[in-house]
């Protein structure tokens, strides 16, 4: 999951840099924006077994056939960075109907769309920006076609925490007035006790988390384990929540504490924590910006 993170995160600025270049040149978008990301959900744009560009139909020429076991069971059409994928909707269709291919996809680098074909009228499974999406939704959303996890192609995987479906918008209107968590990552928190409520753009709510540390219990129950073990931002060899309570190197964690069935290293301290927690809220799709908190 973080390895798409950083491709999208990648991929978000290639195309904000060199947005001009690649609105007038498909081949260019295909390049810098497309394939990086077909890689890094499994589909190796150089291994025929999987991908084969430019395939010949009598109904056209895909620009991509996604294969699993011999045979494709995805369409892409790929169109240069900005351009209107609606009028091209129709002709995909067609690569899938005529061909008894389950699935289409249309990007620009950008947005991306995946419609079931098996359903009347092609229905559509997700449809989603790198550009203007947080990068956790996108995640989410692509991991629809994470190779490992075809022939049964799905939409948006379960929420990576359990949301509260009771808390409403006009919740978070009467909140909106409170301190963003953003605002932590700013401060000197060493001295200072956890706010009482932790507010999240979806409605729920960390309450009464007494201790930092507690918020790392928190989300270590709630992550779906896909998605761990989860790495210190910007470290490549300390865990923070793992299976067992060692680091990528095999040293143990120095202060473990087991919640549920994983393991949480509780070595950090209150400013370490903050960051963690606004790491996580990405991976959640969430912007750091639009959390809000209560002292």
């Amino acid at each position: 999951m973080e390895e798409i993170l950083k491709v999208i995160e990648k991929v978000k600025e290639r195309a904000e840099k060199f947005r001009d270049t690649l609105s007038h040149n498909e081949f260019a978008t295909r390049y810098a924006l497309i394939d990086p990301l077909l890689r890094a959900l499994g589909w190796d744009t150089e291994d025929p077994s999987k991908v084969v560009p430019e395939l010949s139909t009598n109904q056209g020429t895909p620009d991509y056939a996604l294969y699993w076991e011999g045979k494709p069971i995805a369409m892409l059409e790929a169109k240069s960075l900005g351009t209107n994928l609606e009028k091209f909707i129709d002709i995909g269709f067609k690569y899938c109907w005529k061909n008894r291919v389950g699935y289409f996809v249309i990007t620009n680098g950008d947005r991306w769309a995946l419609f079931d074909i098996s359903k009347m009228g092609g229905e559509k499974v997700f449809d989603v920006s790198i550009l203007s999406d947080p990068p956790g939704r996108v995640a989410r959303r692509l991991l629809a076609l994470w190779y490992p996890a075809v022939p049964e192609i799905e939409g948006m995987p379960e929420p990576l925490i359990k949301t509260n479906e009771t808390q409403s918008d006009k919740r978070i209107e009467e909140i909106k007035s409170k301190e963003k968590f953003t605002d932590l990552l700013k401060q000197n928190l060493k001295y200072k006790s956890p706010p009482i409520k932790i507010i999240l753009p979806n409605g729920e709510v960390i309450e009464n988390p007494h201790h930092w540390i507690k918020i790392i219990k928190y989300f270590a129950e709630k992550l779906d384990k896909r998605f761990l073990p989860l790495f210190y931002p910007g470290s490549t060899s300390n865990y923070v929540i793992n299976f067992k309570p060692v680091h990528p190197d095999g040293g143990k964690f120095y202060n473990p504490e087991k919640v549920g069935d994983v393991w949480i290293e509780k070595s950090w301290n209150s400013n370490q924590i903050v960051k963690i927690s606004a790491h996580i809220f990405k991976l959640l799709g969430f912007s750091p910006d639009d959390v809000l908190i209560e002292w």
